[in-house]
């Protein structure tokens, strides 16, 4: 057998290896890279990516996912079992294990002392604002009501709001997705599902007073309402707002199709006095009967668009438009930075030579004891 990593002389480090998620390890011949895990039940599953390299390092094109998995106890204190997944060729199998998971991935009660420790910092910013820390800048993209985290499922009568935010490292322009979520359960309460940025070392997390202002906030605001055609302009406090066209291919942070569902957006065009442009595409929804209009906004000119009636006949939209108050405080949200790293697992890798010449000698063993067997029972 022949270990995978690169350079290793001792037999663990042959086997073993570090991934990081999202971060490419070079191996003997390949890059391999932890990409997602998903668990249903008890059964973790993880996906490593592997890039086969050439004998310069340089891709070949050739690109395979194997799909190692661990099994928990019931209590989710331990794994119980620790499944291969297996890249079979004519003349050898690369064989991958994940032989050992972070202590917070096991040990439930070491989590949640882990999860206390965290020093959360406080901080205010309203769509669009950037917020610094110490390390790190983060810019708040929106608010969606339809938020989505892996370990939410959404159940009938939630009442739930999301963040979604990009952040950054200080001096790096690479941008890491973050998406904070809050619901209210009726009758088992509110939960709080935190954003985990493993690169940045840092966690982020709402809380009710961000639930509250979200809904308080879009209560205060007071829209106008315009009626419009197609391709007609109309103005709102200084703003030219063109109305340039009906979209059907609906995308929305806040819209999850459902089947039965007639969606259609207004796609509007904005320019402020000072001559900036941005656009919004708000959404008018026709569910069960129901009509909802998903809002959208354009976060640089405060500005805030609901879709609240269509005439089809008369081909005459009814578009509301509404400002941020100059006055308005921002979502309270609280990161944590230093936080220690659990986004990486231990895979051993493994490459078996000629493993398939040792199942070929197996059926022949077989089928010789077979004909053996023949001969002197039947002959």
């Amino acid at each position: 057998m022949e270990g995978l990593i690169e350079g290793a002389d001792a037999e663990a480090l042959r086997r073993s290896v570090i991934l990081m998620k999202d971060a490419p390890m070079p191996m003997r011949g390949f890059n391999a890279t932890y990409t997602s895990d998903t668990l249903e039940r008890q059964t973790r599953s993880f996906s490593v990516h592997f890039q086969r390299r050439d004998e310069s390092g340089n891709p070949t094109g050739e690109n395979f996912t194997l799909y190692p998995n661990v099994m928990y106890d019931r209590q989710f204190s331990k794994v119980v079992a620790n499944n291969p997944s297996t890249q079979h060729y004519w003349n050898y199998d690369v064989f991958t294990l994940v032989s050992s998971l972070p202590k917070a991935e096991l040990d439930p009660e070491f989590a949640k002392k882990q999860e206390d420790s965290l020093k959360y910092e406080r901080y205010e910013a309203l769509v669009g604002d950037t917020i610094f820390t110490k390390k790190h800048y983060l810019v708040v993209e929106s608010v969606t009501k339809t938020p989505q985290h892996p370990e939410y499922h959404a159940e009938k009568g939630d009442l739930a709001v999301g963040l979604k935010l990009r952040a950054y490292a200080l001096g790096d322009p690479k941008a890491y997705p973050a998406a904070p979520m809050l619901y209210l359960r009726p009758a088992k309460g509110g939960f709080s599902l935190h954003s985990d940025i493993g690169p940045l070392q840092m966690k982020i997390r709402m809380n009710e007073a961000s639930m509250e202002h979200i809904l308080k906030a879009e209560d205060a605001l007071k829209y106008t309402n315009f009626d419009v055609k197609e391709g007609s302009l109309f103005e709102f406090n200084g703003y030219q707002i063109s109305f340039a066209n009906v979209i059907k291919d609906v995308e929305h942070s806040s819209y999850a199709p459902e089947p039965g569902d007639i969606a259609v957006a207004a796609g509007l065009e904005i320019t402020a006095p000072d001559g900036r442009k941005a656009k919004a595409a708000p959404v008018y929804l026709i569910r069960d009967s129901q009509p909802f209009s998903l809002k959208d906004e354009a976060p640089s000119m405060g500005l805030h668009f609901r879709f609240e009636n269509i005439d089809p006949k008369a081909g005459v939209l009814t578009i509301g438009v509404a400002e941020t108050p100059a006055n308005q405080a921002g979502i309270p949200v609280e990161i944590a930075e230093n936080v220690t790293r659990s986004d990486y697992i231990v895979l051993e890798a493994i490459i078996f030579p000629g493993i398939n010449l040792v199942w070929l000698g197996s059926i022949m063993m077989l089928i010789g004891l077979a004909l053996s067997f023949w001969k002197r029972y039947f002959s």
